[in-house]
């Protein structure tokens, strides 16, 4: 059977039919591939494109870098004092998806009072940040397509589950401080994480679900080192070291009397304490040190 076959192929090449046959394939390919848009198989995803990056920076098979976003809708991120809270939610997470480096991962969890023992990672969290339009160079990448891949992956699944969040209604008690302390244990958010950065979008108004037992800041002004020396700091103590952590202090007209100089110094001091590379503090009470001022005028572009 075999020598058969070698007969009928040798023939086929004698009369010059087999060359024809393998020219004809490669053209279907070439043609297939120019029917597409004119972009090759580059454009075909491995099963992760960021592995020689992570490959380069010795980072295994965790993140290269991970951010982090903590929504805090223990109090309404969906007010009625003119949409700007909401607003800001939104323009200070399409900010954080504009800068992170490409292959990074964003999380986005929550501040809830329900165990606060437990992590509250949002449905879809992490995502791996896909390659941007701007990234496409040569002929052989379609900017186009980099840009549907952003939208598709990145941008739209990060904004409904933000969007999800702003709905929802408010809670009785928010642990904040708890919640910090839980993202500081996670796996992937450790020191072999090569970039990490905490986003915190909250009034930080901390009221524990241990109420008597734990930490407020609606009943006495915020004493941070008081509150150190406590049995609470003990049992939540907080290691931020290398991790940038950034604060979109959120305002509220009927929480002004609680979000005093005082109160933004205590989170501040806190961070400081537990290490952070950079604290900064985005719209806090005049005078409060490392704050800024807000963000650029307008509406975010996620509306």
């Amino acid at each position: 059977m075999l020598d058969d076959v070698k007969e009928w192929l040798a023939d086929r090449w004698a009369s010059g039919l087999l060359g024809q046959c393998l020219i004809g394939i490669l053209l279907a390919v070439f043609i297939g591939g120019a029917g597409m848009g004119g972009y090759n198989i580059v454009n075909a995803k491995s099963a992760d494109e960021c592995l020689p990056l992570k490959t380069e920076l010795g980072a295994n098979n965790g993140a290269i870098g991970h951010h982090i976003v903590l929504l805090d809708p223990t109090d309404s991120l969906n007010d009625g004092e003119d949409g700007t809270i909401r607003d800001r939610v939104l323009k200070t997470v399409e900010h954080e998806m504009d800068t992170i480096p490409r292959c990074d991962r964003l999380s986005l969890y929550t501040v809830e009072e329900v165990r606060p023992d437990l992590t509250h990672e949002v449905a879809g969290s992490p995502w791996q940040v896909p390659h941007r339009k701007s990234d496409a160079a040569g002929p052989d990448q379609n900017p186009e397509t980099f840009e549907d891949d952003w939208n598709q992956q990145f941008r739209d699944p990060v904004r409904n589950a933000v969007l999800k969040t702003i709905r929802r209604k408010d809670q009785d008690s928010s642990p904040i401080l708890e919640a910090v302390w839980l993202l500081s244990r996670l796996a992937d958010f450790g020191p072999e994480t090569r970039d990490r950065k905490l986003v915190i979008i909250s009034d930080m108004l901390q009221k524990s679900a241990l109420h008597g037992n734990g930490l407020t800041h609606y009943e006495r002004r915020p004493d941070f080192e008081g509150f150190s020396d406590s049995a609470f700091a003990r049992r939540y103590p907080l290691d931020l070291h290398g991790v940038t952590v950034e604060i979109e202090y959120l305002q509220r007209n009927r929480t002004l009397r609680f979000q005093t100089l005082a109160h933004c110094s205590f989170w501040r001091k806190l961070f400081e304490r537990a290490g952070a590379k950079k604290v900064v503090i985005v719209d806090g009470p005049k005078g409060c040190s490392g704050a800024r001022l807000s963000r650029s005028a307008g509406q975010a572009s996620l509306l």
